[in-house]
């Protein structure tokens, strides 16, 4: 790849729009991971990609990330979906791709997590019902297949990306139509060991919430 010299403005670079190319034209269809605590090493992560299945390609990055890229998107999605991941009792998170490309520290203070939402009223159980309900723990991703189909009507489950840095939130009212306020439970699947106090993972200051009430 040849390069050219451009000159500053006034001592500034400025990147503009003609100056980027999409991500997945560049680095292909990629997710970010970071273990929960310290670096499990490279063997780890060997270990946890072939249980995944698909092809992928490994490319180590600083602060003890990792950079999988996948043959398609597909294979990307289904193993999204399907994390968190544990190995040698480490939690794997995965992350999409920023859009901006920048890899910060920041990143992986708003993971994904699983969260399972009981008794949601069976009117609401389309995709901008379950929007704006799971919109109050962060920002709604998927559901899974049971919760799609509506083959499991004591909770829904949905993947939402969570700022752990906030003190995670058990119930909240939602408000119905008719006056009507329900509460909504919730509990999550894997948090990891996270201090929202002292904001670092690997320090244990939340208690799982299970919700004990009638499940048919």
């Amino acid at each position: 790849m040849r390069l050219d010299y451009v000159s500053p403005r006034d001592g500034v670079i400025v990147i503009g729009k003609d100056d980027a190319a999409p991500i997945e034209s560049t680095w292909g269809f990629c997710l970010i991971g970071c273990f929960t605590g310290r670096f499990s090493g490279g063997k780890a992560v060997q270990d946890v990609t072939k249980a995944w299945g698909v092809r992928v390609k490994i490319f180590p990055y600083s602060k003890g990330w990792t950079i999988f890229r996948f043959h398609s998107e597909e294979d990307k999605d289904k193993v999204f979906i399907d994390g968190p991941y544990m190995i040698y009792g480490k939690t794997l998170m995965l992350k999409h791709n920023p859009t901006d490309g920048v890899l910060d520290a920041d990143l992986f203070l708003d993971i994904p997590l699983w969260v399972k939402f009981y008794d949601v009223p069976l009117r609401y159980w389309i995709a901008s019902g379950l929007s704006k309900i799971a919109s109050k723990l962060g920002r709604p991703l998927y559901t899974n297949q049971f919760t799609c189909e509506r083959s499991r009507a004591s909770y829904a489950r949905i993947l939402v990306e969570v700022d752990i840095r906030c003190a995670p939130i058990h119930e909240f009212p939602v408000h119905l139509p008719r006056g009507i306020i329900h509460t909504q439970r919730v509990s999550y699947e894997d948090f990891p060991d996270f201090c929202y106090r002292c904001q670092s993972f690997g320090q244990k200051n939340f208690l799982k919430f299970v919700y004990t009430g009638t499940k048919f």
